[in-house]
């Protein structure tokens, strides 16, 4: 496992302020700095323990400072959670455990200045919100409390806030099986979200191993809690996800019930928690059972990009800081990034398939530095041709690009909106089972990605998210998903979630079907257009059957969200809109997959290997792209069959598309002249060196 050690020291000297100390807690500050806290005093349970905190600032830890207290009663259990500008404090305060009330105070300037404590549910006894770990804010906005009791048998549950803290709603208990756990039960858990918006946790339990549940609904119910292959000697544990998915668990990887508590030590998941690197020991003194001269325990963890900082108690004397920075998580292998041309189909005057013609055009784009070539897709007007045309056109282009990728379409009809109630929309017919028979046929050409078009996973009225042609014009908020809190006139009927969840059913349906066979996904614009959410790119993508993606919401924003579902998986985004190119570059995209690599690759092929060099001219490269870009409504792809056989590619200019028949001197001329303007461009540019 490669990681490096950032820093590593203790918070404060021990015994200054207070004799012993215990349950840290860390947090990013609101300002950028990091603080912690944790509850000190004579010893745990005594009336003088109070709750301490301290900021760290230039590298450096800044003097302890009491921040909260119960006079004549003992505090416990900090937990710092930082909500935009505000930073909270929760905190127990009670002689006995099962007797606890939780508090919480606000911060407004990241630790400097408190609010007075005020119970955090009024009234409750036990222990509401955070009992040792960390919040974390959910997708949908909510903040989840990872909570636990400890009354006759220990149960762990998570509150749920949905206004920023001001109330919380709790869940049942973690299910378990009582009889089959020795000791008191489950307690202190720690929580994280999956790219697929599923909340995972891990709880400490007195079986001698760490215990697993997860939550579908946002953490308003769990599943039955199981026993996991990690050690668990009885005691604290935290865990934090890094920005490319990769988990950290801090622990002592010791088994027993109530066992040594030395070591402790880290260890990281790449699979979202079902398997763990071997530990990593952080401290360590040998012993056979839990003394406080070899204690090291109740970890805290949090995560900044792929930094952690650490936090744990050392030896009830102070508590131990380490930041540790991992190296940037090497992707699955996938597909090479770069440019993707949506290819045509050249005809012969009579429109039938001009194989000649397609291989000549082949090495063209190969000749001009592609990274894979999509042969059968929209621009090769695979409406208008005949299954056993595309399956001959996919064929004839993997044998003429050899190595070179080739992704092509398993292509079906796609029902209408407006088709009576049958087979996922269509009357009587199963659409989902035409797809695997089209993607084996695919699978069989030989090419490389078989590739789905989005609108055809379910039937257009379940959760449209179209933007062209959409029959649910009343309310319906296109591309950005349904925004039913934004007058939408639909708002009992809405079938977005719906929609996904079929998709899912049907994707699920053809891997199973369809074996060792790579995918795409298309966001097909024709007959209409289906956006996937980022949630679920994230589930396609942790399938790990999925490597191509041509995305077309036209929104950098949209862009960036499936960028991220997408890290440390083989899927790779390629844009289709040229007026977002470098923004997409910038943002960590993987390539470019649209209608102007038809005409000119130079200029796309000089975006994506300068951009990052000079950035003066690569914005002036944009507005270029931006604006030569217009052509392509004007009769494609006629207009681009049109450039290529200017530039000595032997094709002819027929199509079968009906717009074809608008060609016009207009148009020509549209083409001539933007050559002549690009030419102009790259000549200048080079004699500028």
């Amino acid at each position: 496992m490669k990681y490096q050690v950032k820093n590593h020291q203790h918070i404060f000297e021990s015994e200054t302020k207070f004799r012993q100390c215990h349950a840290s807690t860390a947090c990013v500050l609101p300002d950028g700095r990091l603080g912690a806290a944790w509850f000190g005093g004579e010893h745990e349970k005594a009336p003088d323990v109070a709750i301490w905190f301290a900021r760290r600032d230039a590298g450096e830890w800044e003097e302890p400072r009491k921040v909260a207290e119960a006079p004549g009663v003992p505090c416990w259990n900090p937990v710092l959670f930082a909500d935009g500008e505000r930073l909270l404090l929760f905190y127990k305060v009670g002689e006995e455990i099962f007797r606890w009330q939780t508090f919480i105070k606000e911060s407004p300037d990241s630790g400097l200045t408190w609010s007075e404590g005020r119970e955090l549910v009024p009234g409750d006894f036990g222990g509401r919100g955070p009992v040792k770990n960390k919040c974390i804010r959910l997708r949908d906005g909510a903040l989840l409390a990872p909570a636990s009791t400890e009354r006759s048998g220990w149960a762990c549950f998570t509150d749920r806030s949905e206004d920023g803290g001001r109330t919380w709603h709790r869940s049942p208990d973690v299910p378990f099986e009582r009889g089959m756990l020795s000791g008191s039960g489950i307690i202190q858990p720690t929580l994280w979200q999956d790219e697929r918006g599923t909340v995972h946790m891990l709880m400490r339990s007195s079986e001698g191993a760490i215990y697993r549940s997860r939550s579908e609904d946002g953490g308003r119910s769990w599943s039955m809690a199981v026993r996991t292959s990690l050690p668990n000697n009885n005691c604290g544990i935290d865990v934090a996800r890094l920005a490319d998915g990769r988990l950290v668990l801090v622990y002592n990887p010791v088994s027993g019930n109530w066992a040594a508590r030395s070591p402790i030590a880290f260890a990281v998941s790449e699979d979202n928690g079902d398997t763990w690197s071997n530990p990593e020991i952080l401290d360590h003194v040998p012993c056979s059972a839990n003394i406080e001269r070899a204690e090291f325990s109740y970890p805290a963890i949090v995560a900044e990009g792929n930094d952690v900082y650490i936090t744990y108690t050392w030896k009830r004397r102070t508590v131990a800081f380490w930041q540790l920075r991992f190296p940037k998580r090497e992707e699955k292998e996938g597909l090479p990034e770069g440019l993707w041309p949506v290819m045509l189909t050249p005809f012969t005057e009579e429109k039938e398939v001009d194989y000649e013609g397609l291989r000549a055009l082949t090495r063209w784009y190969l000749d001009n530095g592609v990274a894979g070539l999509f042969a059968v897709c929209l621009s090769n007007e695979m409406e208008l041709l005949n299954e056993e045309e595309r399956l001959k056109i996919s064929a004839c282009v993997k044998e003429e690009a050899g190595t070179a990728p080739v992704a092509s379409t398993a292509y079906v009809d796609v029902p209408d909106c407006n088709a009576p109630e049958g087979g996922n929309g269509a009357a009587g017919r199963d659409l989902v089972k035409d797809l695997i028979a089209s993607a084996g046929r695919m699978a069989a050409t030989g090419v490389d990605i078989v590739v789905l078009l989005t609108n055809s996973l379910c039937a257009r009225d379940e959760g449209c998210r179209g933007d062209e042609g959409c029959q649910r014009d009343e309310g319906c908020h296109g591309d950005e998903g349904c925004q039913r809190d934004e007058g939408c006139s639909r708002d009992g009927e809405c079938h977005q979630d719906e929609g996904e969840d079929r998709a899912r059913e049907a994707i699920a349906r053809i891997l199973e079907a369809v074996p060792d066979v790579r995918f795409g996904l298309y966001e097909c614009p024709k007959p209409y257009k289906r956006l996937f959410s980022p949630e679920l790119v994230a589930w396609c993508a942790g399938t790990g059957r999925f490597v191509f993606y041509k995305e077309t919401s036209q929104s950098l924003d949209v862009l960036g969200k499936k960028l991220e579902a997408v890290k440390g998986t083989p899927l790779k985004i390629y844009n289709a809109d040229s007026s977002l190119m470098y923004g997409f570059l910038k943002m960590g995209g993987h390539g470019h997959c649209g209608v102007m690599l038809n005409f000119h690759p130079e200029l796309y092929r000089w975006m994506m290997e300068n951009w990052n060099e000079d950035r003066q001219l690569a914005e002036q490269m944009q507005q270029l792209m931006t604006i030569t870009a217009h052509i392509e409504m004007q009769c494609y792809p006629r207009s681009a069959k049109y450039a290529l056989g200017r530039r000595g590619v032997p094709i002819g200019q027929a199509c079968r598309r009906e717009n074809a028949d608008a060609w016009s001197a207009a148009c020509e001329r549209a083409v001539e002249d933007m050559e002549r303007f690009i030419g102009a461009y790259f000549a200048e540019l080079e004699r500028r060196g």
